[in-house]
């Protein structure tokens, strides 16, 4: 089973959110080693890291509780939604011009929800660092399903 991790976005001007890819490639090649790579061999898992405005998410990083499978190409498609304040919230928020209006709440049944109080970080590069980084460990903690097979951490690597 092959990892990938992607970068998409619902804010615009995505030049404003700053942080170090490399640690996030470092910690994601370190989390799924504890994978047996030989499970699914064939199979690509994409785990997509969508950012996406606070107020929609309500304040929370938004784990999907179901992914899409892709049979014929042997891939599976997961998803994590990473807030972001407005800048009115907390200083290093984004200014409200970054934000598409208008689109409603996530929805409760689809998603596993992680409070987040940015209050407790610093500058947006800290606050990114760890919402991915929390939001890939829960959702190797919580696992998904593929081909039948449950795929998550295992008990030692909690």
């Amino acid at each position: 089973m092959k990892f990938k991790l992607s970068y998409r976005s619902n804010i615009m001007y995505n030049e404003l959110i700053q942080f170090d890819y490399e640690k996030i490639s470092v910690d994601f090649d370190i989390l799924v080693t504890s994978f047996d790579q030989r499970m699914l061999q064939d199979w690509t898992v994409s785990i997509h890291i969508l950012y996406d405005s606070a107020e929609r998410t309500r304040n929370c990083i938004c784990i999907a509780k179901r992914g899409v499978t892709y049979s014929p190409n042997k891939e599976k498609e997961l998803s994590i939604i990473i807030p972001f304040p407005k800048s009115n919230e907390i200083d290093w928020g984004l200014p409200k011009k970054c934000f598409v209006t208008g689109v409603p709440h996530i929805e409760e049944k689809y998603f596993h929800f992680i409070e987040v109080d940015f209050t407790s970080f610093k500058n947006i590069e800290n606050y990114v660092q760890f919402a991915i980084s929390k939001g890939l460990q829960e959702l190797f903690e919580i696992g998904f399903t593929l081909k039948g097979k449950k795929v998550r951490l295992e008990n030692e690597n909690r």
